[in-house]
């Protein structure tokens, strides 16, 4: 009896440390991946009103200082998959030993997808007359 509850205990110890069984890793997993998809989305939709070329980036007192055609803002979100996948690789490597750390770099991904949606936003704005 008593080692059934042990099993029973260190089962659910397992559980709790694996990533599958880490109920807030998995929940930034998939609000890091909606996020990416609706940037995906996002400049996919917006991409057949824009002019033939337009500003992609603009230097720190606000001239253009990059012009290209717009399925280059697909860059953008390429850039938020890229940062995805390694944050991603680094937490479940680190998971188990750093369990924090996974976390931080996971919703540190979401913001990282934020911010690329929000550049995305501002250049389709801009580029649109906005």
């Amino acid at each position: 009896m008593v080692h059934a509850r042990l099993r029973a205990s260190s089962r659910r110890t397992v559980a709790a440390t694996s990533v599958l069984g880490d109920l807030g890793l998995r929940v930034a997993v998939a609000a890091t991946v909606l996020a990416n998809l609706a940037v995906y989305g996002y400049v996919w939709t917006a991409i057949p009103g824009l002019p033939e070329l337009m500003p992609l980036h603009y230097n720190g007192v606000g001239v253009v200082d990059l012009i290209g055609r717009p399925a280059e803002l697909l860059r953008l979100p390429e850039i938020g998959t890229v940062v995805l996948g390694a944050n991603l690789a680094l937490a479940f490597a680190l998971h188990r030993a750093e369990r924090p750390a996974a976390h931080i770099l996971l919703w540190t991904a979401l913001a990282v997808q934020l911010m690329v949606g929000a550049g995305a936003w501002i250049l389709v704005t801009k580029a649109a007359g906005g």
